[in-house]
């Protein structure tokens, strides 16, 4: 096939060769009107057979990149041909202008195909449907089917009305290059009753809190079971309450006799406070690390932090972690084994929550995370886990996320210019931990656990008062502010930071910690350090994918 197309291009070049010199016309020339035609196509590995029709009628075909020099000027229409397996992106026919001293290119790219799958439940319900698609394209069927050779693009499918039964909702979805889409749908019997639980925390919000929506609708506060309900599919709309994180509650379909639950937790949200505050200028400058002799990797250097950024004020809770989560889990950003949940962006498979410890504060049973104690900071979270919390934030705020989940690194290892949610680098921790003062802790020499921090207080720091001691974390925020804002920064639980752990010193601007590494940067102590881990220089770390009852994280975003 190729070497017909070719000598067809041959042949039409020499007649169009004869045409421009004219057959026996010994004082024609080269005309001085033309220009340059330049054909490219991609992907290059793909003969793609394409037709030129040139002014005058005459015509040339080819399968192959290809230049056209001196040509003369005038319009030009290229039409592209049909390669199995492959769609074209775009018009199949284009029209240019060639002028003189000009160059036009007809570009064209090719797109590999991929299928398309229905799925209806029951598997034996030959389910009519109905599949639309890109330029126009549209398909009946009825049951299960898988679509082969589908151009890449949007389709929507729509689920036909049968006698008895409530057909699932529209459906819609993009098909990649050489990818897959499915479309699922559950026809449910009509006929039939069941019940509809709804449970909402924390109590005591004013006013309608939620709203049911489907094939029977209901509104209320608080906890409800509704029986004698309809059958079909439901969903709650959740009320947003200042200062709390909304549910997210994916749909679910209520089946004759059965008992479908929604389970409504409200985490505090976040509060950020400025770091420095507007009364410091930027650049700012400190002093980080310390000159104990104690400590082999407290290496004191000056630091310049050129920009500002958000800090959280507290620790991420269980409450936050649990709505975030269930955000992702239903947007299908993680998936869930016995004993963990696993990183699903970008293709990773990253342990970020370990589920089966009895540490862990955050349950998952029947599609749905909850937690018994929302307030208190997330624990049994891997440095995957925290990074993974600050991405489905992005996402869910419409910002570009920080961290590439295949390699790791922040904004291409420039974290300061990130503009979605990220970890503190160890730097950022340590100025924001000292809050301008030079001193051990943000609240001096010494730090007393019961009141300024939660931590081993039967080992203060040399010199120090004992404090109480109570063995486990305590709610975020259940000590005093530092002077900027900032609560929890000593004891409770450590918090993972954005750097690779590695050694440092020397003065610098902005920096970023070493390139690779073992382990990632942990800080501030937790429920169970002695004062000194607790100081505002001791540095700690741990591999990435370690999880225990006293890892957890806060996060910051660039100030932009």
């Amino acid at each position: 096939m190729l070497r017909k197309i070719h000598l067809v291009l041959l042949a039409a070049a020499m007649v169009f060769a004869l045409f421009m010199i004219g057959c026996g016309d010994e004082d024609s020339v080269t005309p001085t009107q033309s220009g340059t035609l330049v054909v490219a196509c991609t992907p290059e590995s793909q003969a793609i057979p394409w037709i030129l029709d040139f002014p005058g009628g005459l015509s040339a075909v080819g399968n192959s990149d290809s230049t056209f020099s001196e040509l003369e000027t005038g319009q030009y229409t290229i039409s592209w041909g049909a390669v199995e397996g492959w769609s074209k992106v775009g018009p199949v026919y284009s029209t240019q202008s060639l002028t003189t001293g000009s160059t036009i290119t007809f570009s064209c790219n090719y797109t590999q195909n991929g299928s398309v799958t229905i799925d209806p439940t029951p598997e034996d319900f030959d389910a009519p449907w109905n599949l639309s698609g890109p330029n126009g394209y549209t398909q009946d069927g009825t049951g299960a089917t898988t679509l082969t050779d589908m151009m890449t693009g949007d389709y929507s499918l729509t689920w036909e009305t049968v006698v008895g039964f409530i057909a699932p909702s529209p459906a819609t979805g993009t098909l990649d290059e050489d990818g897959s889409v499915t479309f699922s749908g559950t026809y449910v019997d009509d006929t039939g009753l069941g019940t509809i639980e709804i449970y909402q925390s924390p109590d005591g919000f004013a006013g309608t809190v939620w709203v049911l929506q489907g094939p029977q609708e209901e509104s209320g506060v608080g906890n409800l079971t509704l029986t004698d309900m309809p059958v079909g599919e439901y969903s709650v709309i959740w009320r947003e309450v200042e200062g709390f994180i909304s549910p997210a509650s994916p749909p679910l379909v209520l089946v004759s006799g059965e008992t479908i639950v929604f389970n409504g937790l409200y985490g505090k949200d976040q509060t950020y406070v400025q770091v420095p505050p507007a009364s410091v200028s930027i650049p700012a400058t400190f002093t980080m690390g310390s000159t104990l002799e104690t400590e082999i990797d407290e290496t004191e250097h000056e630091v310049t932090l050129t920009g500002r950024f958000d800090m959280a004020a507290t620790e991420v809770t269980n409450g936050q972690y649990v709505a975030a989560l269930q955000w992702a889990y239903d947007e299908g950003h993680v998936t869930v084994s016995d004993a963990n949940v696993l990183d699903a962006l970008d293709g990773s498979t990253a342990e970020l929550l370990d589920l089966e410890s009895s540490h862990c504060q955050i349950n998952f049973s029947d599609g749905v995370f909850s937690t018994s104690y929302p307030d208190r900071p997330v624990v049994e979270v891997s440095w995957y886990g925290a990074v993974a919390f600050c991405d489905w934030r992005s996402l869910q705020e419409g910002l570009e996320r920080a961290y590439d989940h295949n390699t790791w690194s922040c904004n291409s290892d420039n974290p300061y210019d990130a503009t979605g949610y990220r970890l503190p680098t160890e730097a950022e921790w340590e100025f924001a931990s000292r809050a301008g003062t030079t001193t051990h802790f943000s609240t001096g020499d010494c730090l007393e656990s019961g009141i300024e921090a939660n931590f081993y207080g039967s080992a203060a720091y040399l010199g120090c008062s004992r404090g109480s001691f109570i063995s486990r974390t305590a709610d975020a925020g259940s000590y005093l502010a530092s002077n900027w804002g900032l609560l929890d920064m000593y004891g409770n639980v450590f918090e993972w930071c954005n750097d690779w752990y590695g050694v440092y010193g020397g003065d610098e601007d902005d920096p970023e910690g070493v390139a690779s590494g073992d382990s990632r940067v942990l800080r501030g102590g937790y429920w169970s350090s002695n004062g000194s881990r607790c100081r505002s220089a001791a540095r700690s770390s741990s591999f990435p994918y370690e999880m225990n009852d006293y890892y957890g994280f806060r996060t910051v975003k660039s100030f932009n």
